[in-house]
């Protein structure tokens, strides 16, 4: 029995050791796989902010709607250019809804 206790005093530094080691090895790879996630995301961001264009839309539209009647009353351009503003406007609303959900996919 004393053979076995002392068996067992010499390999449980051996024990801790490979744990230690093991959870460092567990440690690196769960760095390593969440560095994998985060290089993942800025690419996917980097690809969908290279395209100025969903900027110059916010940009129209916004312009578009300070050009709206501010009251009810009928503009000096008439029905027209209201009827006109209003196409650009839905057409540019439409752009940016379009572009959200593409981001969101």
């Amino acid at each position: 029995m004393d053979r076995r206790r002392g068996n067992l005093g010499q390999q449980i530094p051996k024990v801790r050791s490979h744990v230690q080691t093991l959870n460092i090895t567990l440690q690196v790879y769960l760095e390593l796989e969440t560095w994998q996630q985060v290089s993942e995301s800025l690419n996917k961001l980097s690809e969908m902010y290279a395209n100025p264009a969903p900027a110059e839309t916010v940009g129209r539209v916004n312009r578009l709607i300070s050009a709206w009647p501010q009251d009810d009353t009928t503009p000096a351009e008439g029905y027209e250019g209201v009827k006109t503003v209003y196409k650009k406007l839905r057409s540019g609303l439409r752009e940016i809804e379009n572009q959200a959900k593409s981001e969101i996919a």
